[in-house]
């Protein structure tokens, strides 16, 4: 389990994905000129022989597989894919311990009413924007309708392209 985690962090360091932005969101709504969010964490944890998570991890595993041998962090051989759910479970098992997978953060504000008719895009929205894709977010924030992101994404797409 510590070498996965340990494999994980690396390959997202080298990709420069921002493991932690759930919890950077709070300062990116208020940076963005919008109120503190409401938030919300919710995790999936278990240590069942029958527990979903072992597959699902061993679906990232192969999903990041090629990010692994590209960066040099680890071998295919080293990963083997092929048994990796089974000797999670075995590992989890025996230990009688738990596992967590990724922590989801959900953060929502209300958009302040704005009296001009049309919005120019603020140093602070276009900061968001770059965080955003620089953290690989900006899709998923735009898969889940964010409103003040996908507004704003929509008007500052033409100007950092």
């Amino acid at each position: 389990m510590e070498q996965l985690a340990d494999w994980w962090r690396r390959a997202a360091g080298r990709a420069g994905i921002e493991l932690q932005m759930g919890f950077k969101l709070f300062p990116t709504y208020l940076a963005a000129g919008l109120p503190g969010p409401e938030m919300h964490g919710d995790t999936i944890l278990g240590g069942a022989p029958d527990f979903a998570g072992y597959a699902y991890l061993a679906g990232v595993f192969r999903s990041i597989l090629p990010l692994l041998e590209r960066f040099g962090i680890a071998t295919a051989s080293e990963v083997d894919i092929e048994t990796l759910a089974d000797r999670l479970r075995e590992e989890v098992v025996a230990r009688s311990s738990v596992i967590t997978l990724q922590m989801a953060v959900s953060a929502f504000a209300r958009k302040p009413r704005i009296t001009r008719t049309r919005r120019r895009p603020s140093h602070s929205s276009r900061a968001v924007v770059e965080l955003c894709r620089k953290v690989r977010y900006f899709a998923l924030c735009r898969a889940a309708d964010c409103d003040w992101l996908w507004r704003l994404g929509r008007e500052d797409v033409r100007l950092w392209r």
